[in-house]
């Protein structure tokens, strides 16, 4: 390999992009690059400024990315296949990484690819695809790893410790993934399939789905829909203020014209926290660790809580403002924590206290109740598949390389 091969001119470059191959390129700057129709492998490019290029079928395969800028860069058709990007300077990771921003992807792969303190800044998905195969060793820049508007994002095989960010117009599906610490992903329409979260968030602006998943995270939905089915909960921890460790249920958080629809797998005891919009529950063991309701008061009321074959093993409703809910089949279980609790216009058929009155009064606690003669008629909702939104795993055949 050259150590430095400062001699080739972008116009030789453009002419045949295959010249790149085996080189070492450091400290040049590349304007008017323009690649395409071609596979380029063992590449290594070192402090170099290659913004405004345009990279059109090109394979990377094998390269390395040291403090590269593709800022402003068009990428169209390209893959990255076990390539790294990383810093010069891992103590000096914000000044000396490899940047994309304000970049456009259009059917970009980033495939067993590693990264390290790279800055995407807001990646312009041009309704396009975008997928993140066999990833396993990404360090994000800051907490977000993946920032994108108008993309079709893809998720596969991977684990992802960072956010993917969908600013606007993105639509993702995550498969047989893992997210890790503080890590997750939120966009208009969300599907997550088989995947792990680990003390993650997700979220959504129109449709989550979430299945055949573990799920330790915050759920939310804004201005939609979210519905789980077929997952295993864990518990979450947080450690406060003054280090303690506190035990938390699956976060759920909704606007108030939201709905969440939560199917439970099996019956070990699990832990909610609900702290808005509505939200249905079936078949499920909750645990002391739930909790219904929000400590701040200028969060809205939540609008209602449904449950169908509930058990209810204590739990904390201080400061539960509820504006309604059908229960059936519900058994309740002390210690119940009320304080400024307010129930209102929960219609029951079939709650039962088995150990005696559950509340724990600590102050305020007003419960309007009104019994059902006959069990409710539960709709139940079409929950919805990529496909039945208009969306696919990929345009076509995943290419195993471009440019052939």
């Amino acid at each position: 390999m050259s150590f430095n091969d400062k001699h080739i001119t972008v116009e030789e470059m453009n002419a045949n992009p295959s010249i790149l191959n085996n080189k070492r390129i450091e400290q040049v700057h590349l304007e008017g690059l323009h690649l395409k129709n071609a596979i380029i492998s063992n590449l290594v490019m070192k402090d170099v400024n290659a913004m405004n290029g345009i990279f059109e079928n090109i394979t990377f395969e094998n390269c390395t990315f040291i403090k590269v800028r593709f800022d402003d860069g068009n990428f169209n058709n390209v893959s990255f296949k076990k390539c790294k990007f990383i810093p010069i300077d891992e103590s000096k990771k914000y000044d000396t990484m490899t940047t994309f921003n304000d970049a456009s992807f259009n059917k970009v792969i980033f495939d067993s690819s590693d990264f390290k303190y790279v800055d995407f800044g807001v990646i312009n998905g041009n309704n396009g695809f975008i997928l993140f195969k066999n990833i396993t060793n990404a360090i994000p820049r800051g907490r977000t790893f993946f920032s994108v508007e108008n993309a079709q994002v893809r998720v596969a095989d991977s684990s992802i410790d960072g956010l993917i960010a969908g600013d606007e117009n993105v639509h993702a599906i995550t498969k047989n993934s893992q997210f890790t610490k503080y890590a997750g992903i939120y966009c208009d329409n969300n599907f997550i399939i088989n995947t792990k979260m680990q003390e993650s968030d997700v979220s959504a602006f129109k449709v989550l789905v979430i299945r055949d998943s573990v799920v330790d995270a915050a759920v939310g939905i804004n201005g939609g829909k979210a519905y789980l089915t077929n997952n295993t909960y864990l518990h979450g921890t947080i450690t406060l203020l003054n280090g303690e460790t506190e035990t938390l249920g699956v976060g759920l958080h909704a606007k108030p014209d939201d709905s969440i629809y939560i199917v439970a797998k099996d019956r070990e005891p699990c832990a909610f926290s609900i702290f808005g919009g509505t939200v249905t529950l079936k078949g499920f063991t909750l645990d002391e660790h739930t909790r219904i309701g929000s400590l701040l008061k200028e969060k809205p009321p939540i609008t209602a809580i449904n449950l169908k074959d509930v058990t209810i093993q204590g739990g904390n409703w201080k400061g539960l403002r509820l504006l309604g809910g059908q229960w059936e089949n519900v058994r309740i279980e002390p210690p119940v924590l009320v304080d400024r609790t307010s129930i209102k216009n929960l219609r029951y058929y079939r709650l039962d206290f088995p150990k005696g009155p559950p509340w724990n009064k600590k102050g305020e606690f007003v419960i309007e109740t009104i019994e059902n003669q006959t069990p409710f008629v539960w709709e139940e909702p079409k929950i919805p598949t990529p496909e039945d939104l208009g969306m696919v795993w990929w345009p076509e055949v995943e290419p195993g390389y471009h440019g052939q």
